[in-house]
């Protein structure tokens, strides 16, 4: 498939309300996609989901793997694993889990705004059922930080500019939502940094570049 040139930029048409942006180099060896999904098809995803009685972003998941990564055969569909964020302990974010036809695990985020969702292929040899590993892994990680603690603006730039999206989603967890620019991707956080000044928390935008490594972080 060819990607299309829309708006100055490759964007591949899946269909049935579904676009992406062409697969970039993920830090771990794996590959990353965002995939862009219409208003009307999220709504066709609630209203189902409402009638059969499922949860609306694991439907939307399962719909993303299979424009994606276009399984022959059914979906080998491995479920969801709550992981706990970096930024807030006992606070988690939904990885909706897939096996590709490689054999590669698809991490399959979808934005709280259902308007977009991430992709994110593990490396060949890397593999993780539906257990508690990986929350164990991020909970090892989350030093230091009560649930009351805060970032401000600054300590999020000192300890976030240069990390790939990887990390970003395993702090923050999924964004609100996300702004494609071509070369440059940008994921909104809601009330994520606290201004001490103005005594309150702000949206937060973070950049990244074509590599996936964030490069500037801001209102």
């Amino acid at each position: 498939m060819k990607p299309e040139n829309i708006e100055g930029r490759p964007v591949y048409v899946l269909g049935d309300g579904f676009a992406a942006t062409p697969p970039k180099n993920s830090s771990n060896g794996g590959q990353h996609v965002l995939v862009i999904i219409a208003e009307e098809t999220v709504k066709k995803f609630v209203t189902f989901a409402g009638q059969k009685g499922a949860p609306p972003d694991g439907l939307i998941a399962y719909g993303v793997f299979g424009k994606v990564c276009k399984p022959p055969t059914g979906v080998a569909y491995l479920g969801p694993i709550e992981v706990e964020l970096e930024i807030s302990p006992r606070t988690t974010s939904t990885e909706y889990l897939f096996n590709t036809e490689s054999g590669a695990t698809a991490r399959i985020y979808v934005a709280k705004d259902r308007a977009s969702a991430i992709v994110m292929i593990d490396p060949l040899g890397v593999k993780e059922t539906n257990d508690v590993s990986s929350a164990d892994r991020l909970r090892k990680s989350a030093r230091g930080r009560s649930k009351n603690q805060r970032y401000t603006f600054e300590e999020l730039r000192a300890s976030y500019v240069g990390k790939h999206r990887a990390d970003i989603l395993r702090a923050f967890g999924a964004p609100s939502n996300t702004y494609d620019a071509g070369e440059r991707v940008a994921w909104t956080y809601r009330n994520l940094a606290y201004d001490p000044i103005l005594g309150r928390s702000k949206n937060v935008r973070i950049w990244f570049d074509k590599y996936g490594f964030v490069d500037r972080i801001s209102e």
